[in-house]
């Protein structure tokens, strides 16, 4: 109401990125705070997993590129605070160098491997199972503007 503070509205939301700032008394910005929420990502890199070993004797791919037919878009192989990184378009022109996760123990026995971390994203430290689930790391990224 004056233009200074939003009032809660005590509804949940999601969001999947997030700027925060710290403003000093001139009004200008001296940190920055990034947040981006890459579990939705991983949990469908890790169901694509579950479903290509279901169809594959029971045991994870060997590679990303081998859940293309489980993965809608390689585009979610990119973790969304990767500036680094260019999305794959579509499988035909997807490379290595459009991942920005390490899948870490390719074509080993789903059973078994439910706690075993298959996937992990080397920017935040999330980090995803055998069994699909995901467990955030640091999602939070400084940018000092000092």
């Amino acid at each position: 109401p004056n233009g200074k503070a939003i009032a809660p509205t005590g509804k949940a939301f999601t969001l999947p990125m997030n700027t925060v700032g710290r403003w000093n008394a001139q009004g200008t910005m001296d940190e920055e705070y990034l947040f981006w929420d890459n579990a939705t990502y991983m949990k469908q890199i890790g169901l694509a997993a579950r479903i290509w070993s279901n169809d594959n004797g029971g045991k994870f791919p060997p590679d990303f590129q081998s859940m293309s037919n489980e993965l809608s878009t390689p585009k979610i192989l990119v973790c969304p605070g990767d500036g680094s990184r260019t999305k794959g378009m579509d499988w035909s022109t997807f490379s290595p160098a459009n991942v920005s996760y390490e899948y870490l123990e390719p074509g080993i026995a789903e059973k078994g491997a439910e706690q075993t971390i298959v996937f992990q994203c080397p920017i935040h430290g999330s980090i995803g199972r055998g069994d699909g689930s995901v467990q955030m790391g640091n999602q939070w990224r400084n940018r000092s503007r000092k």
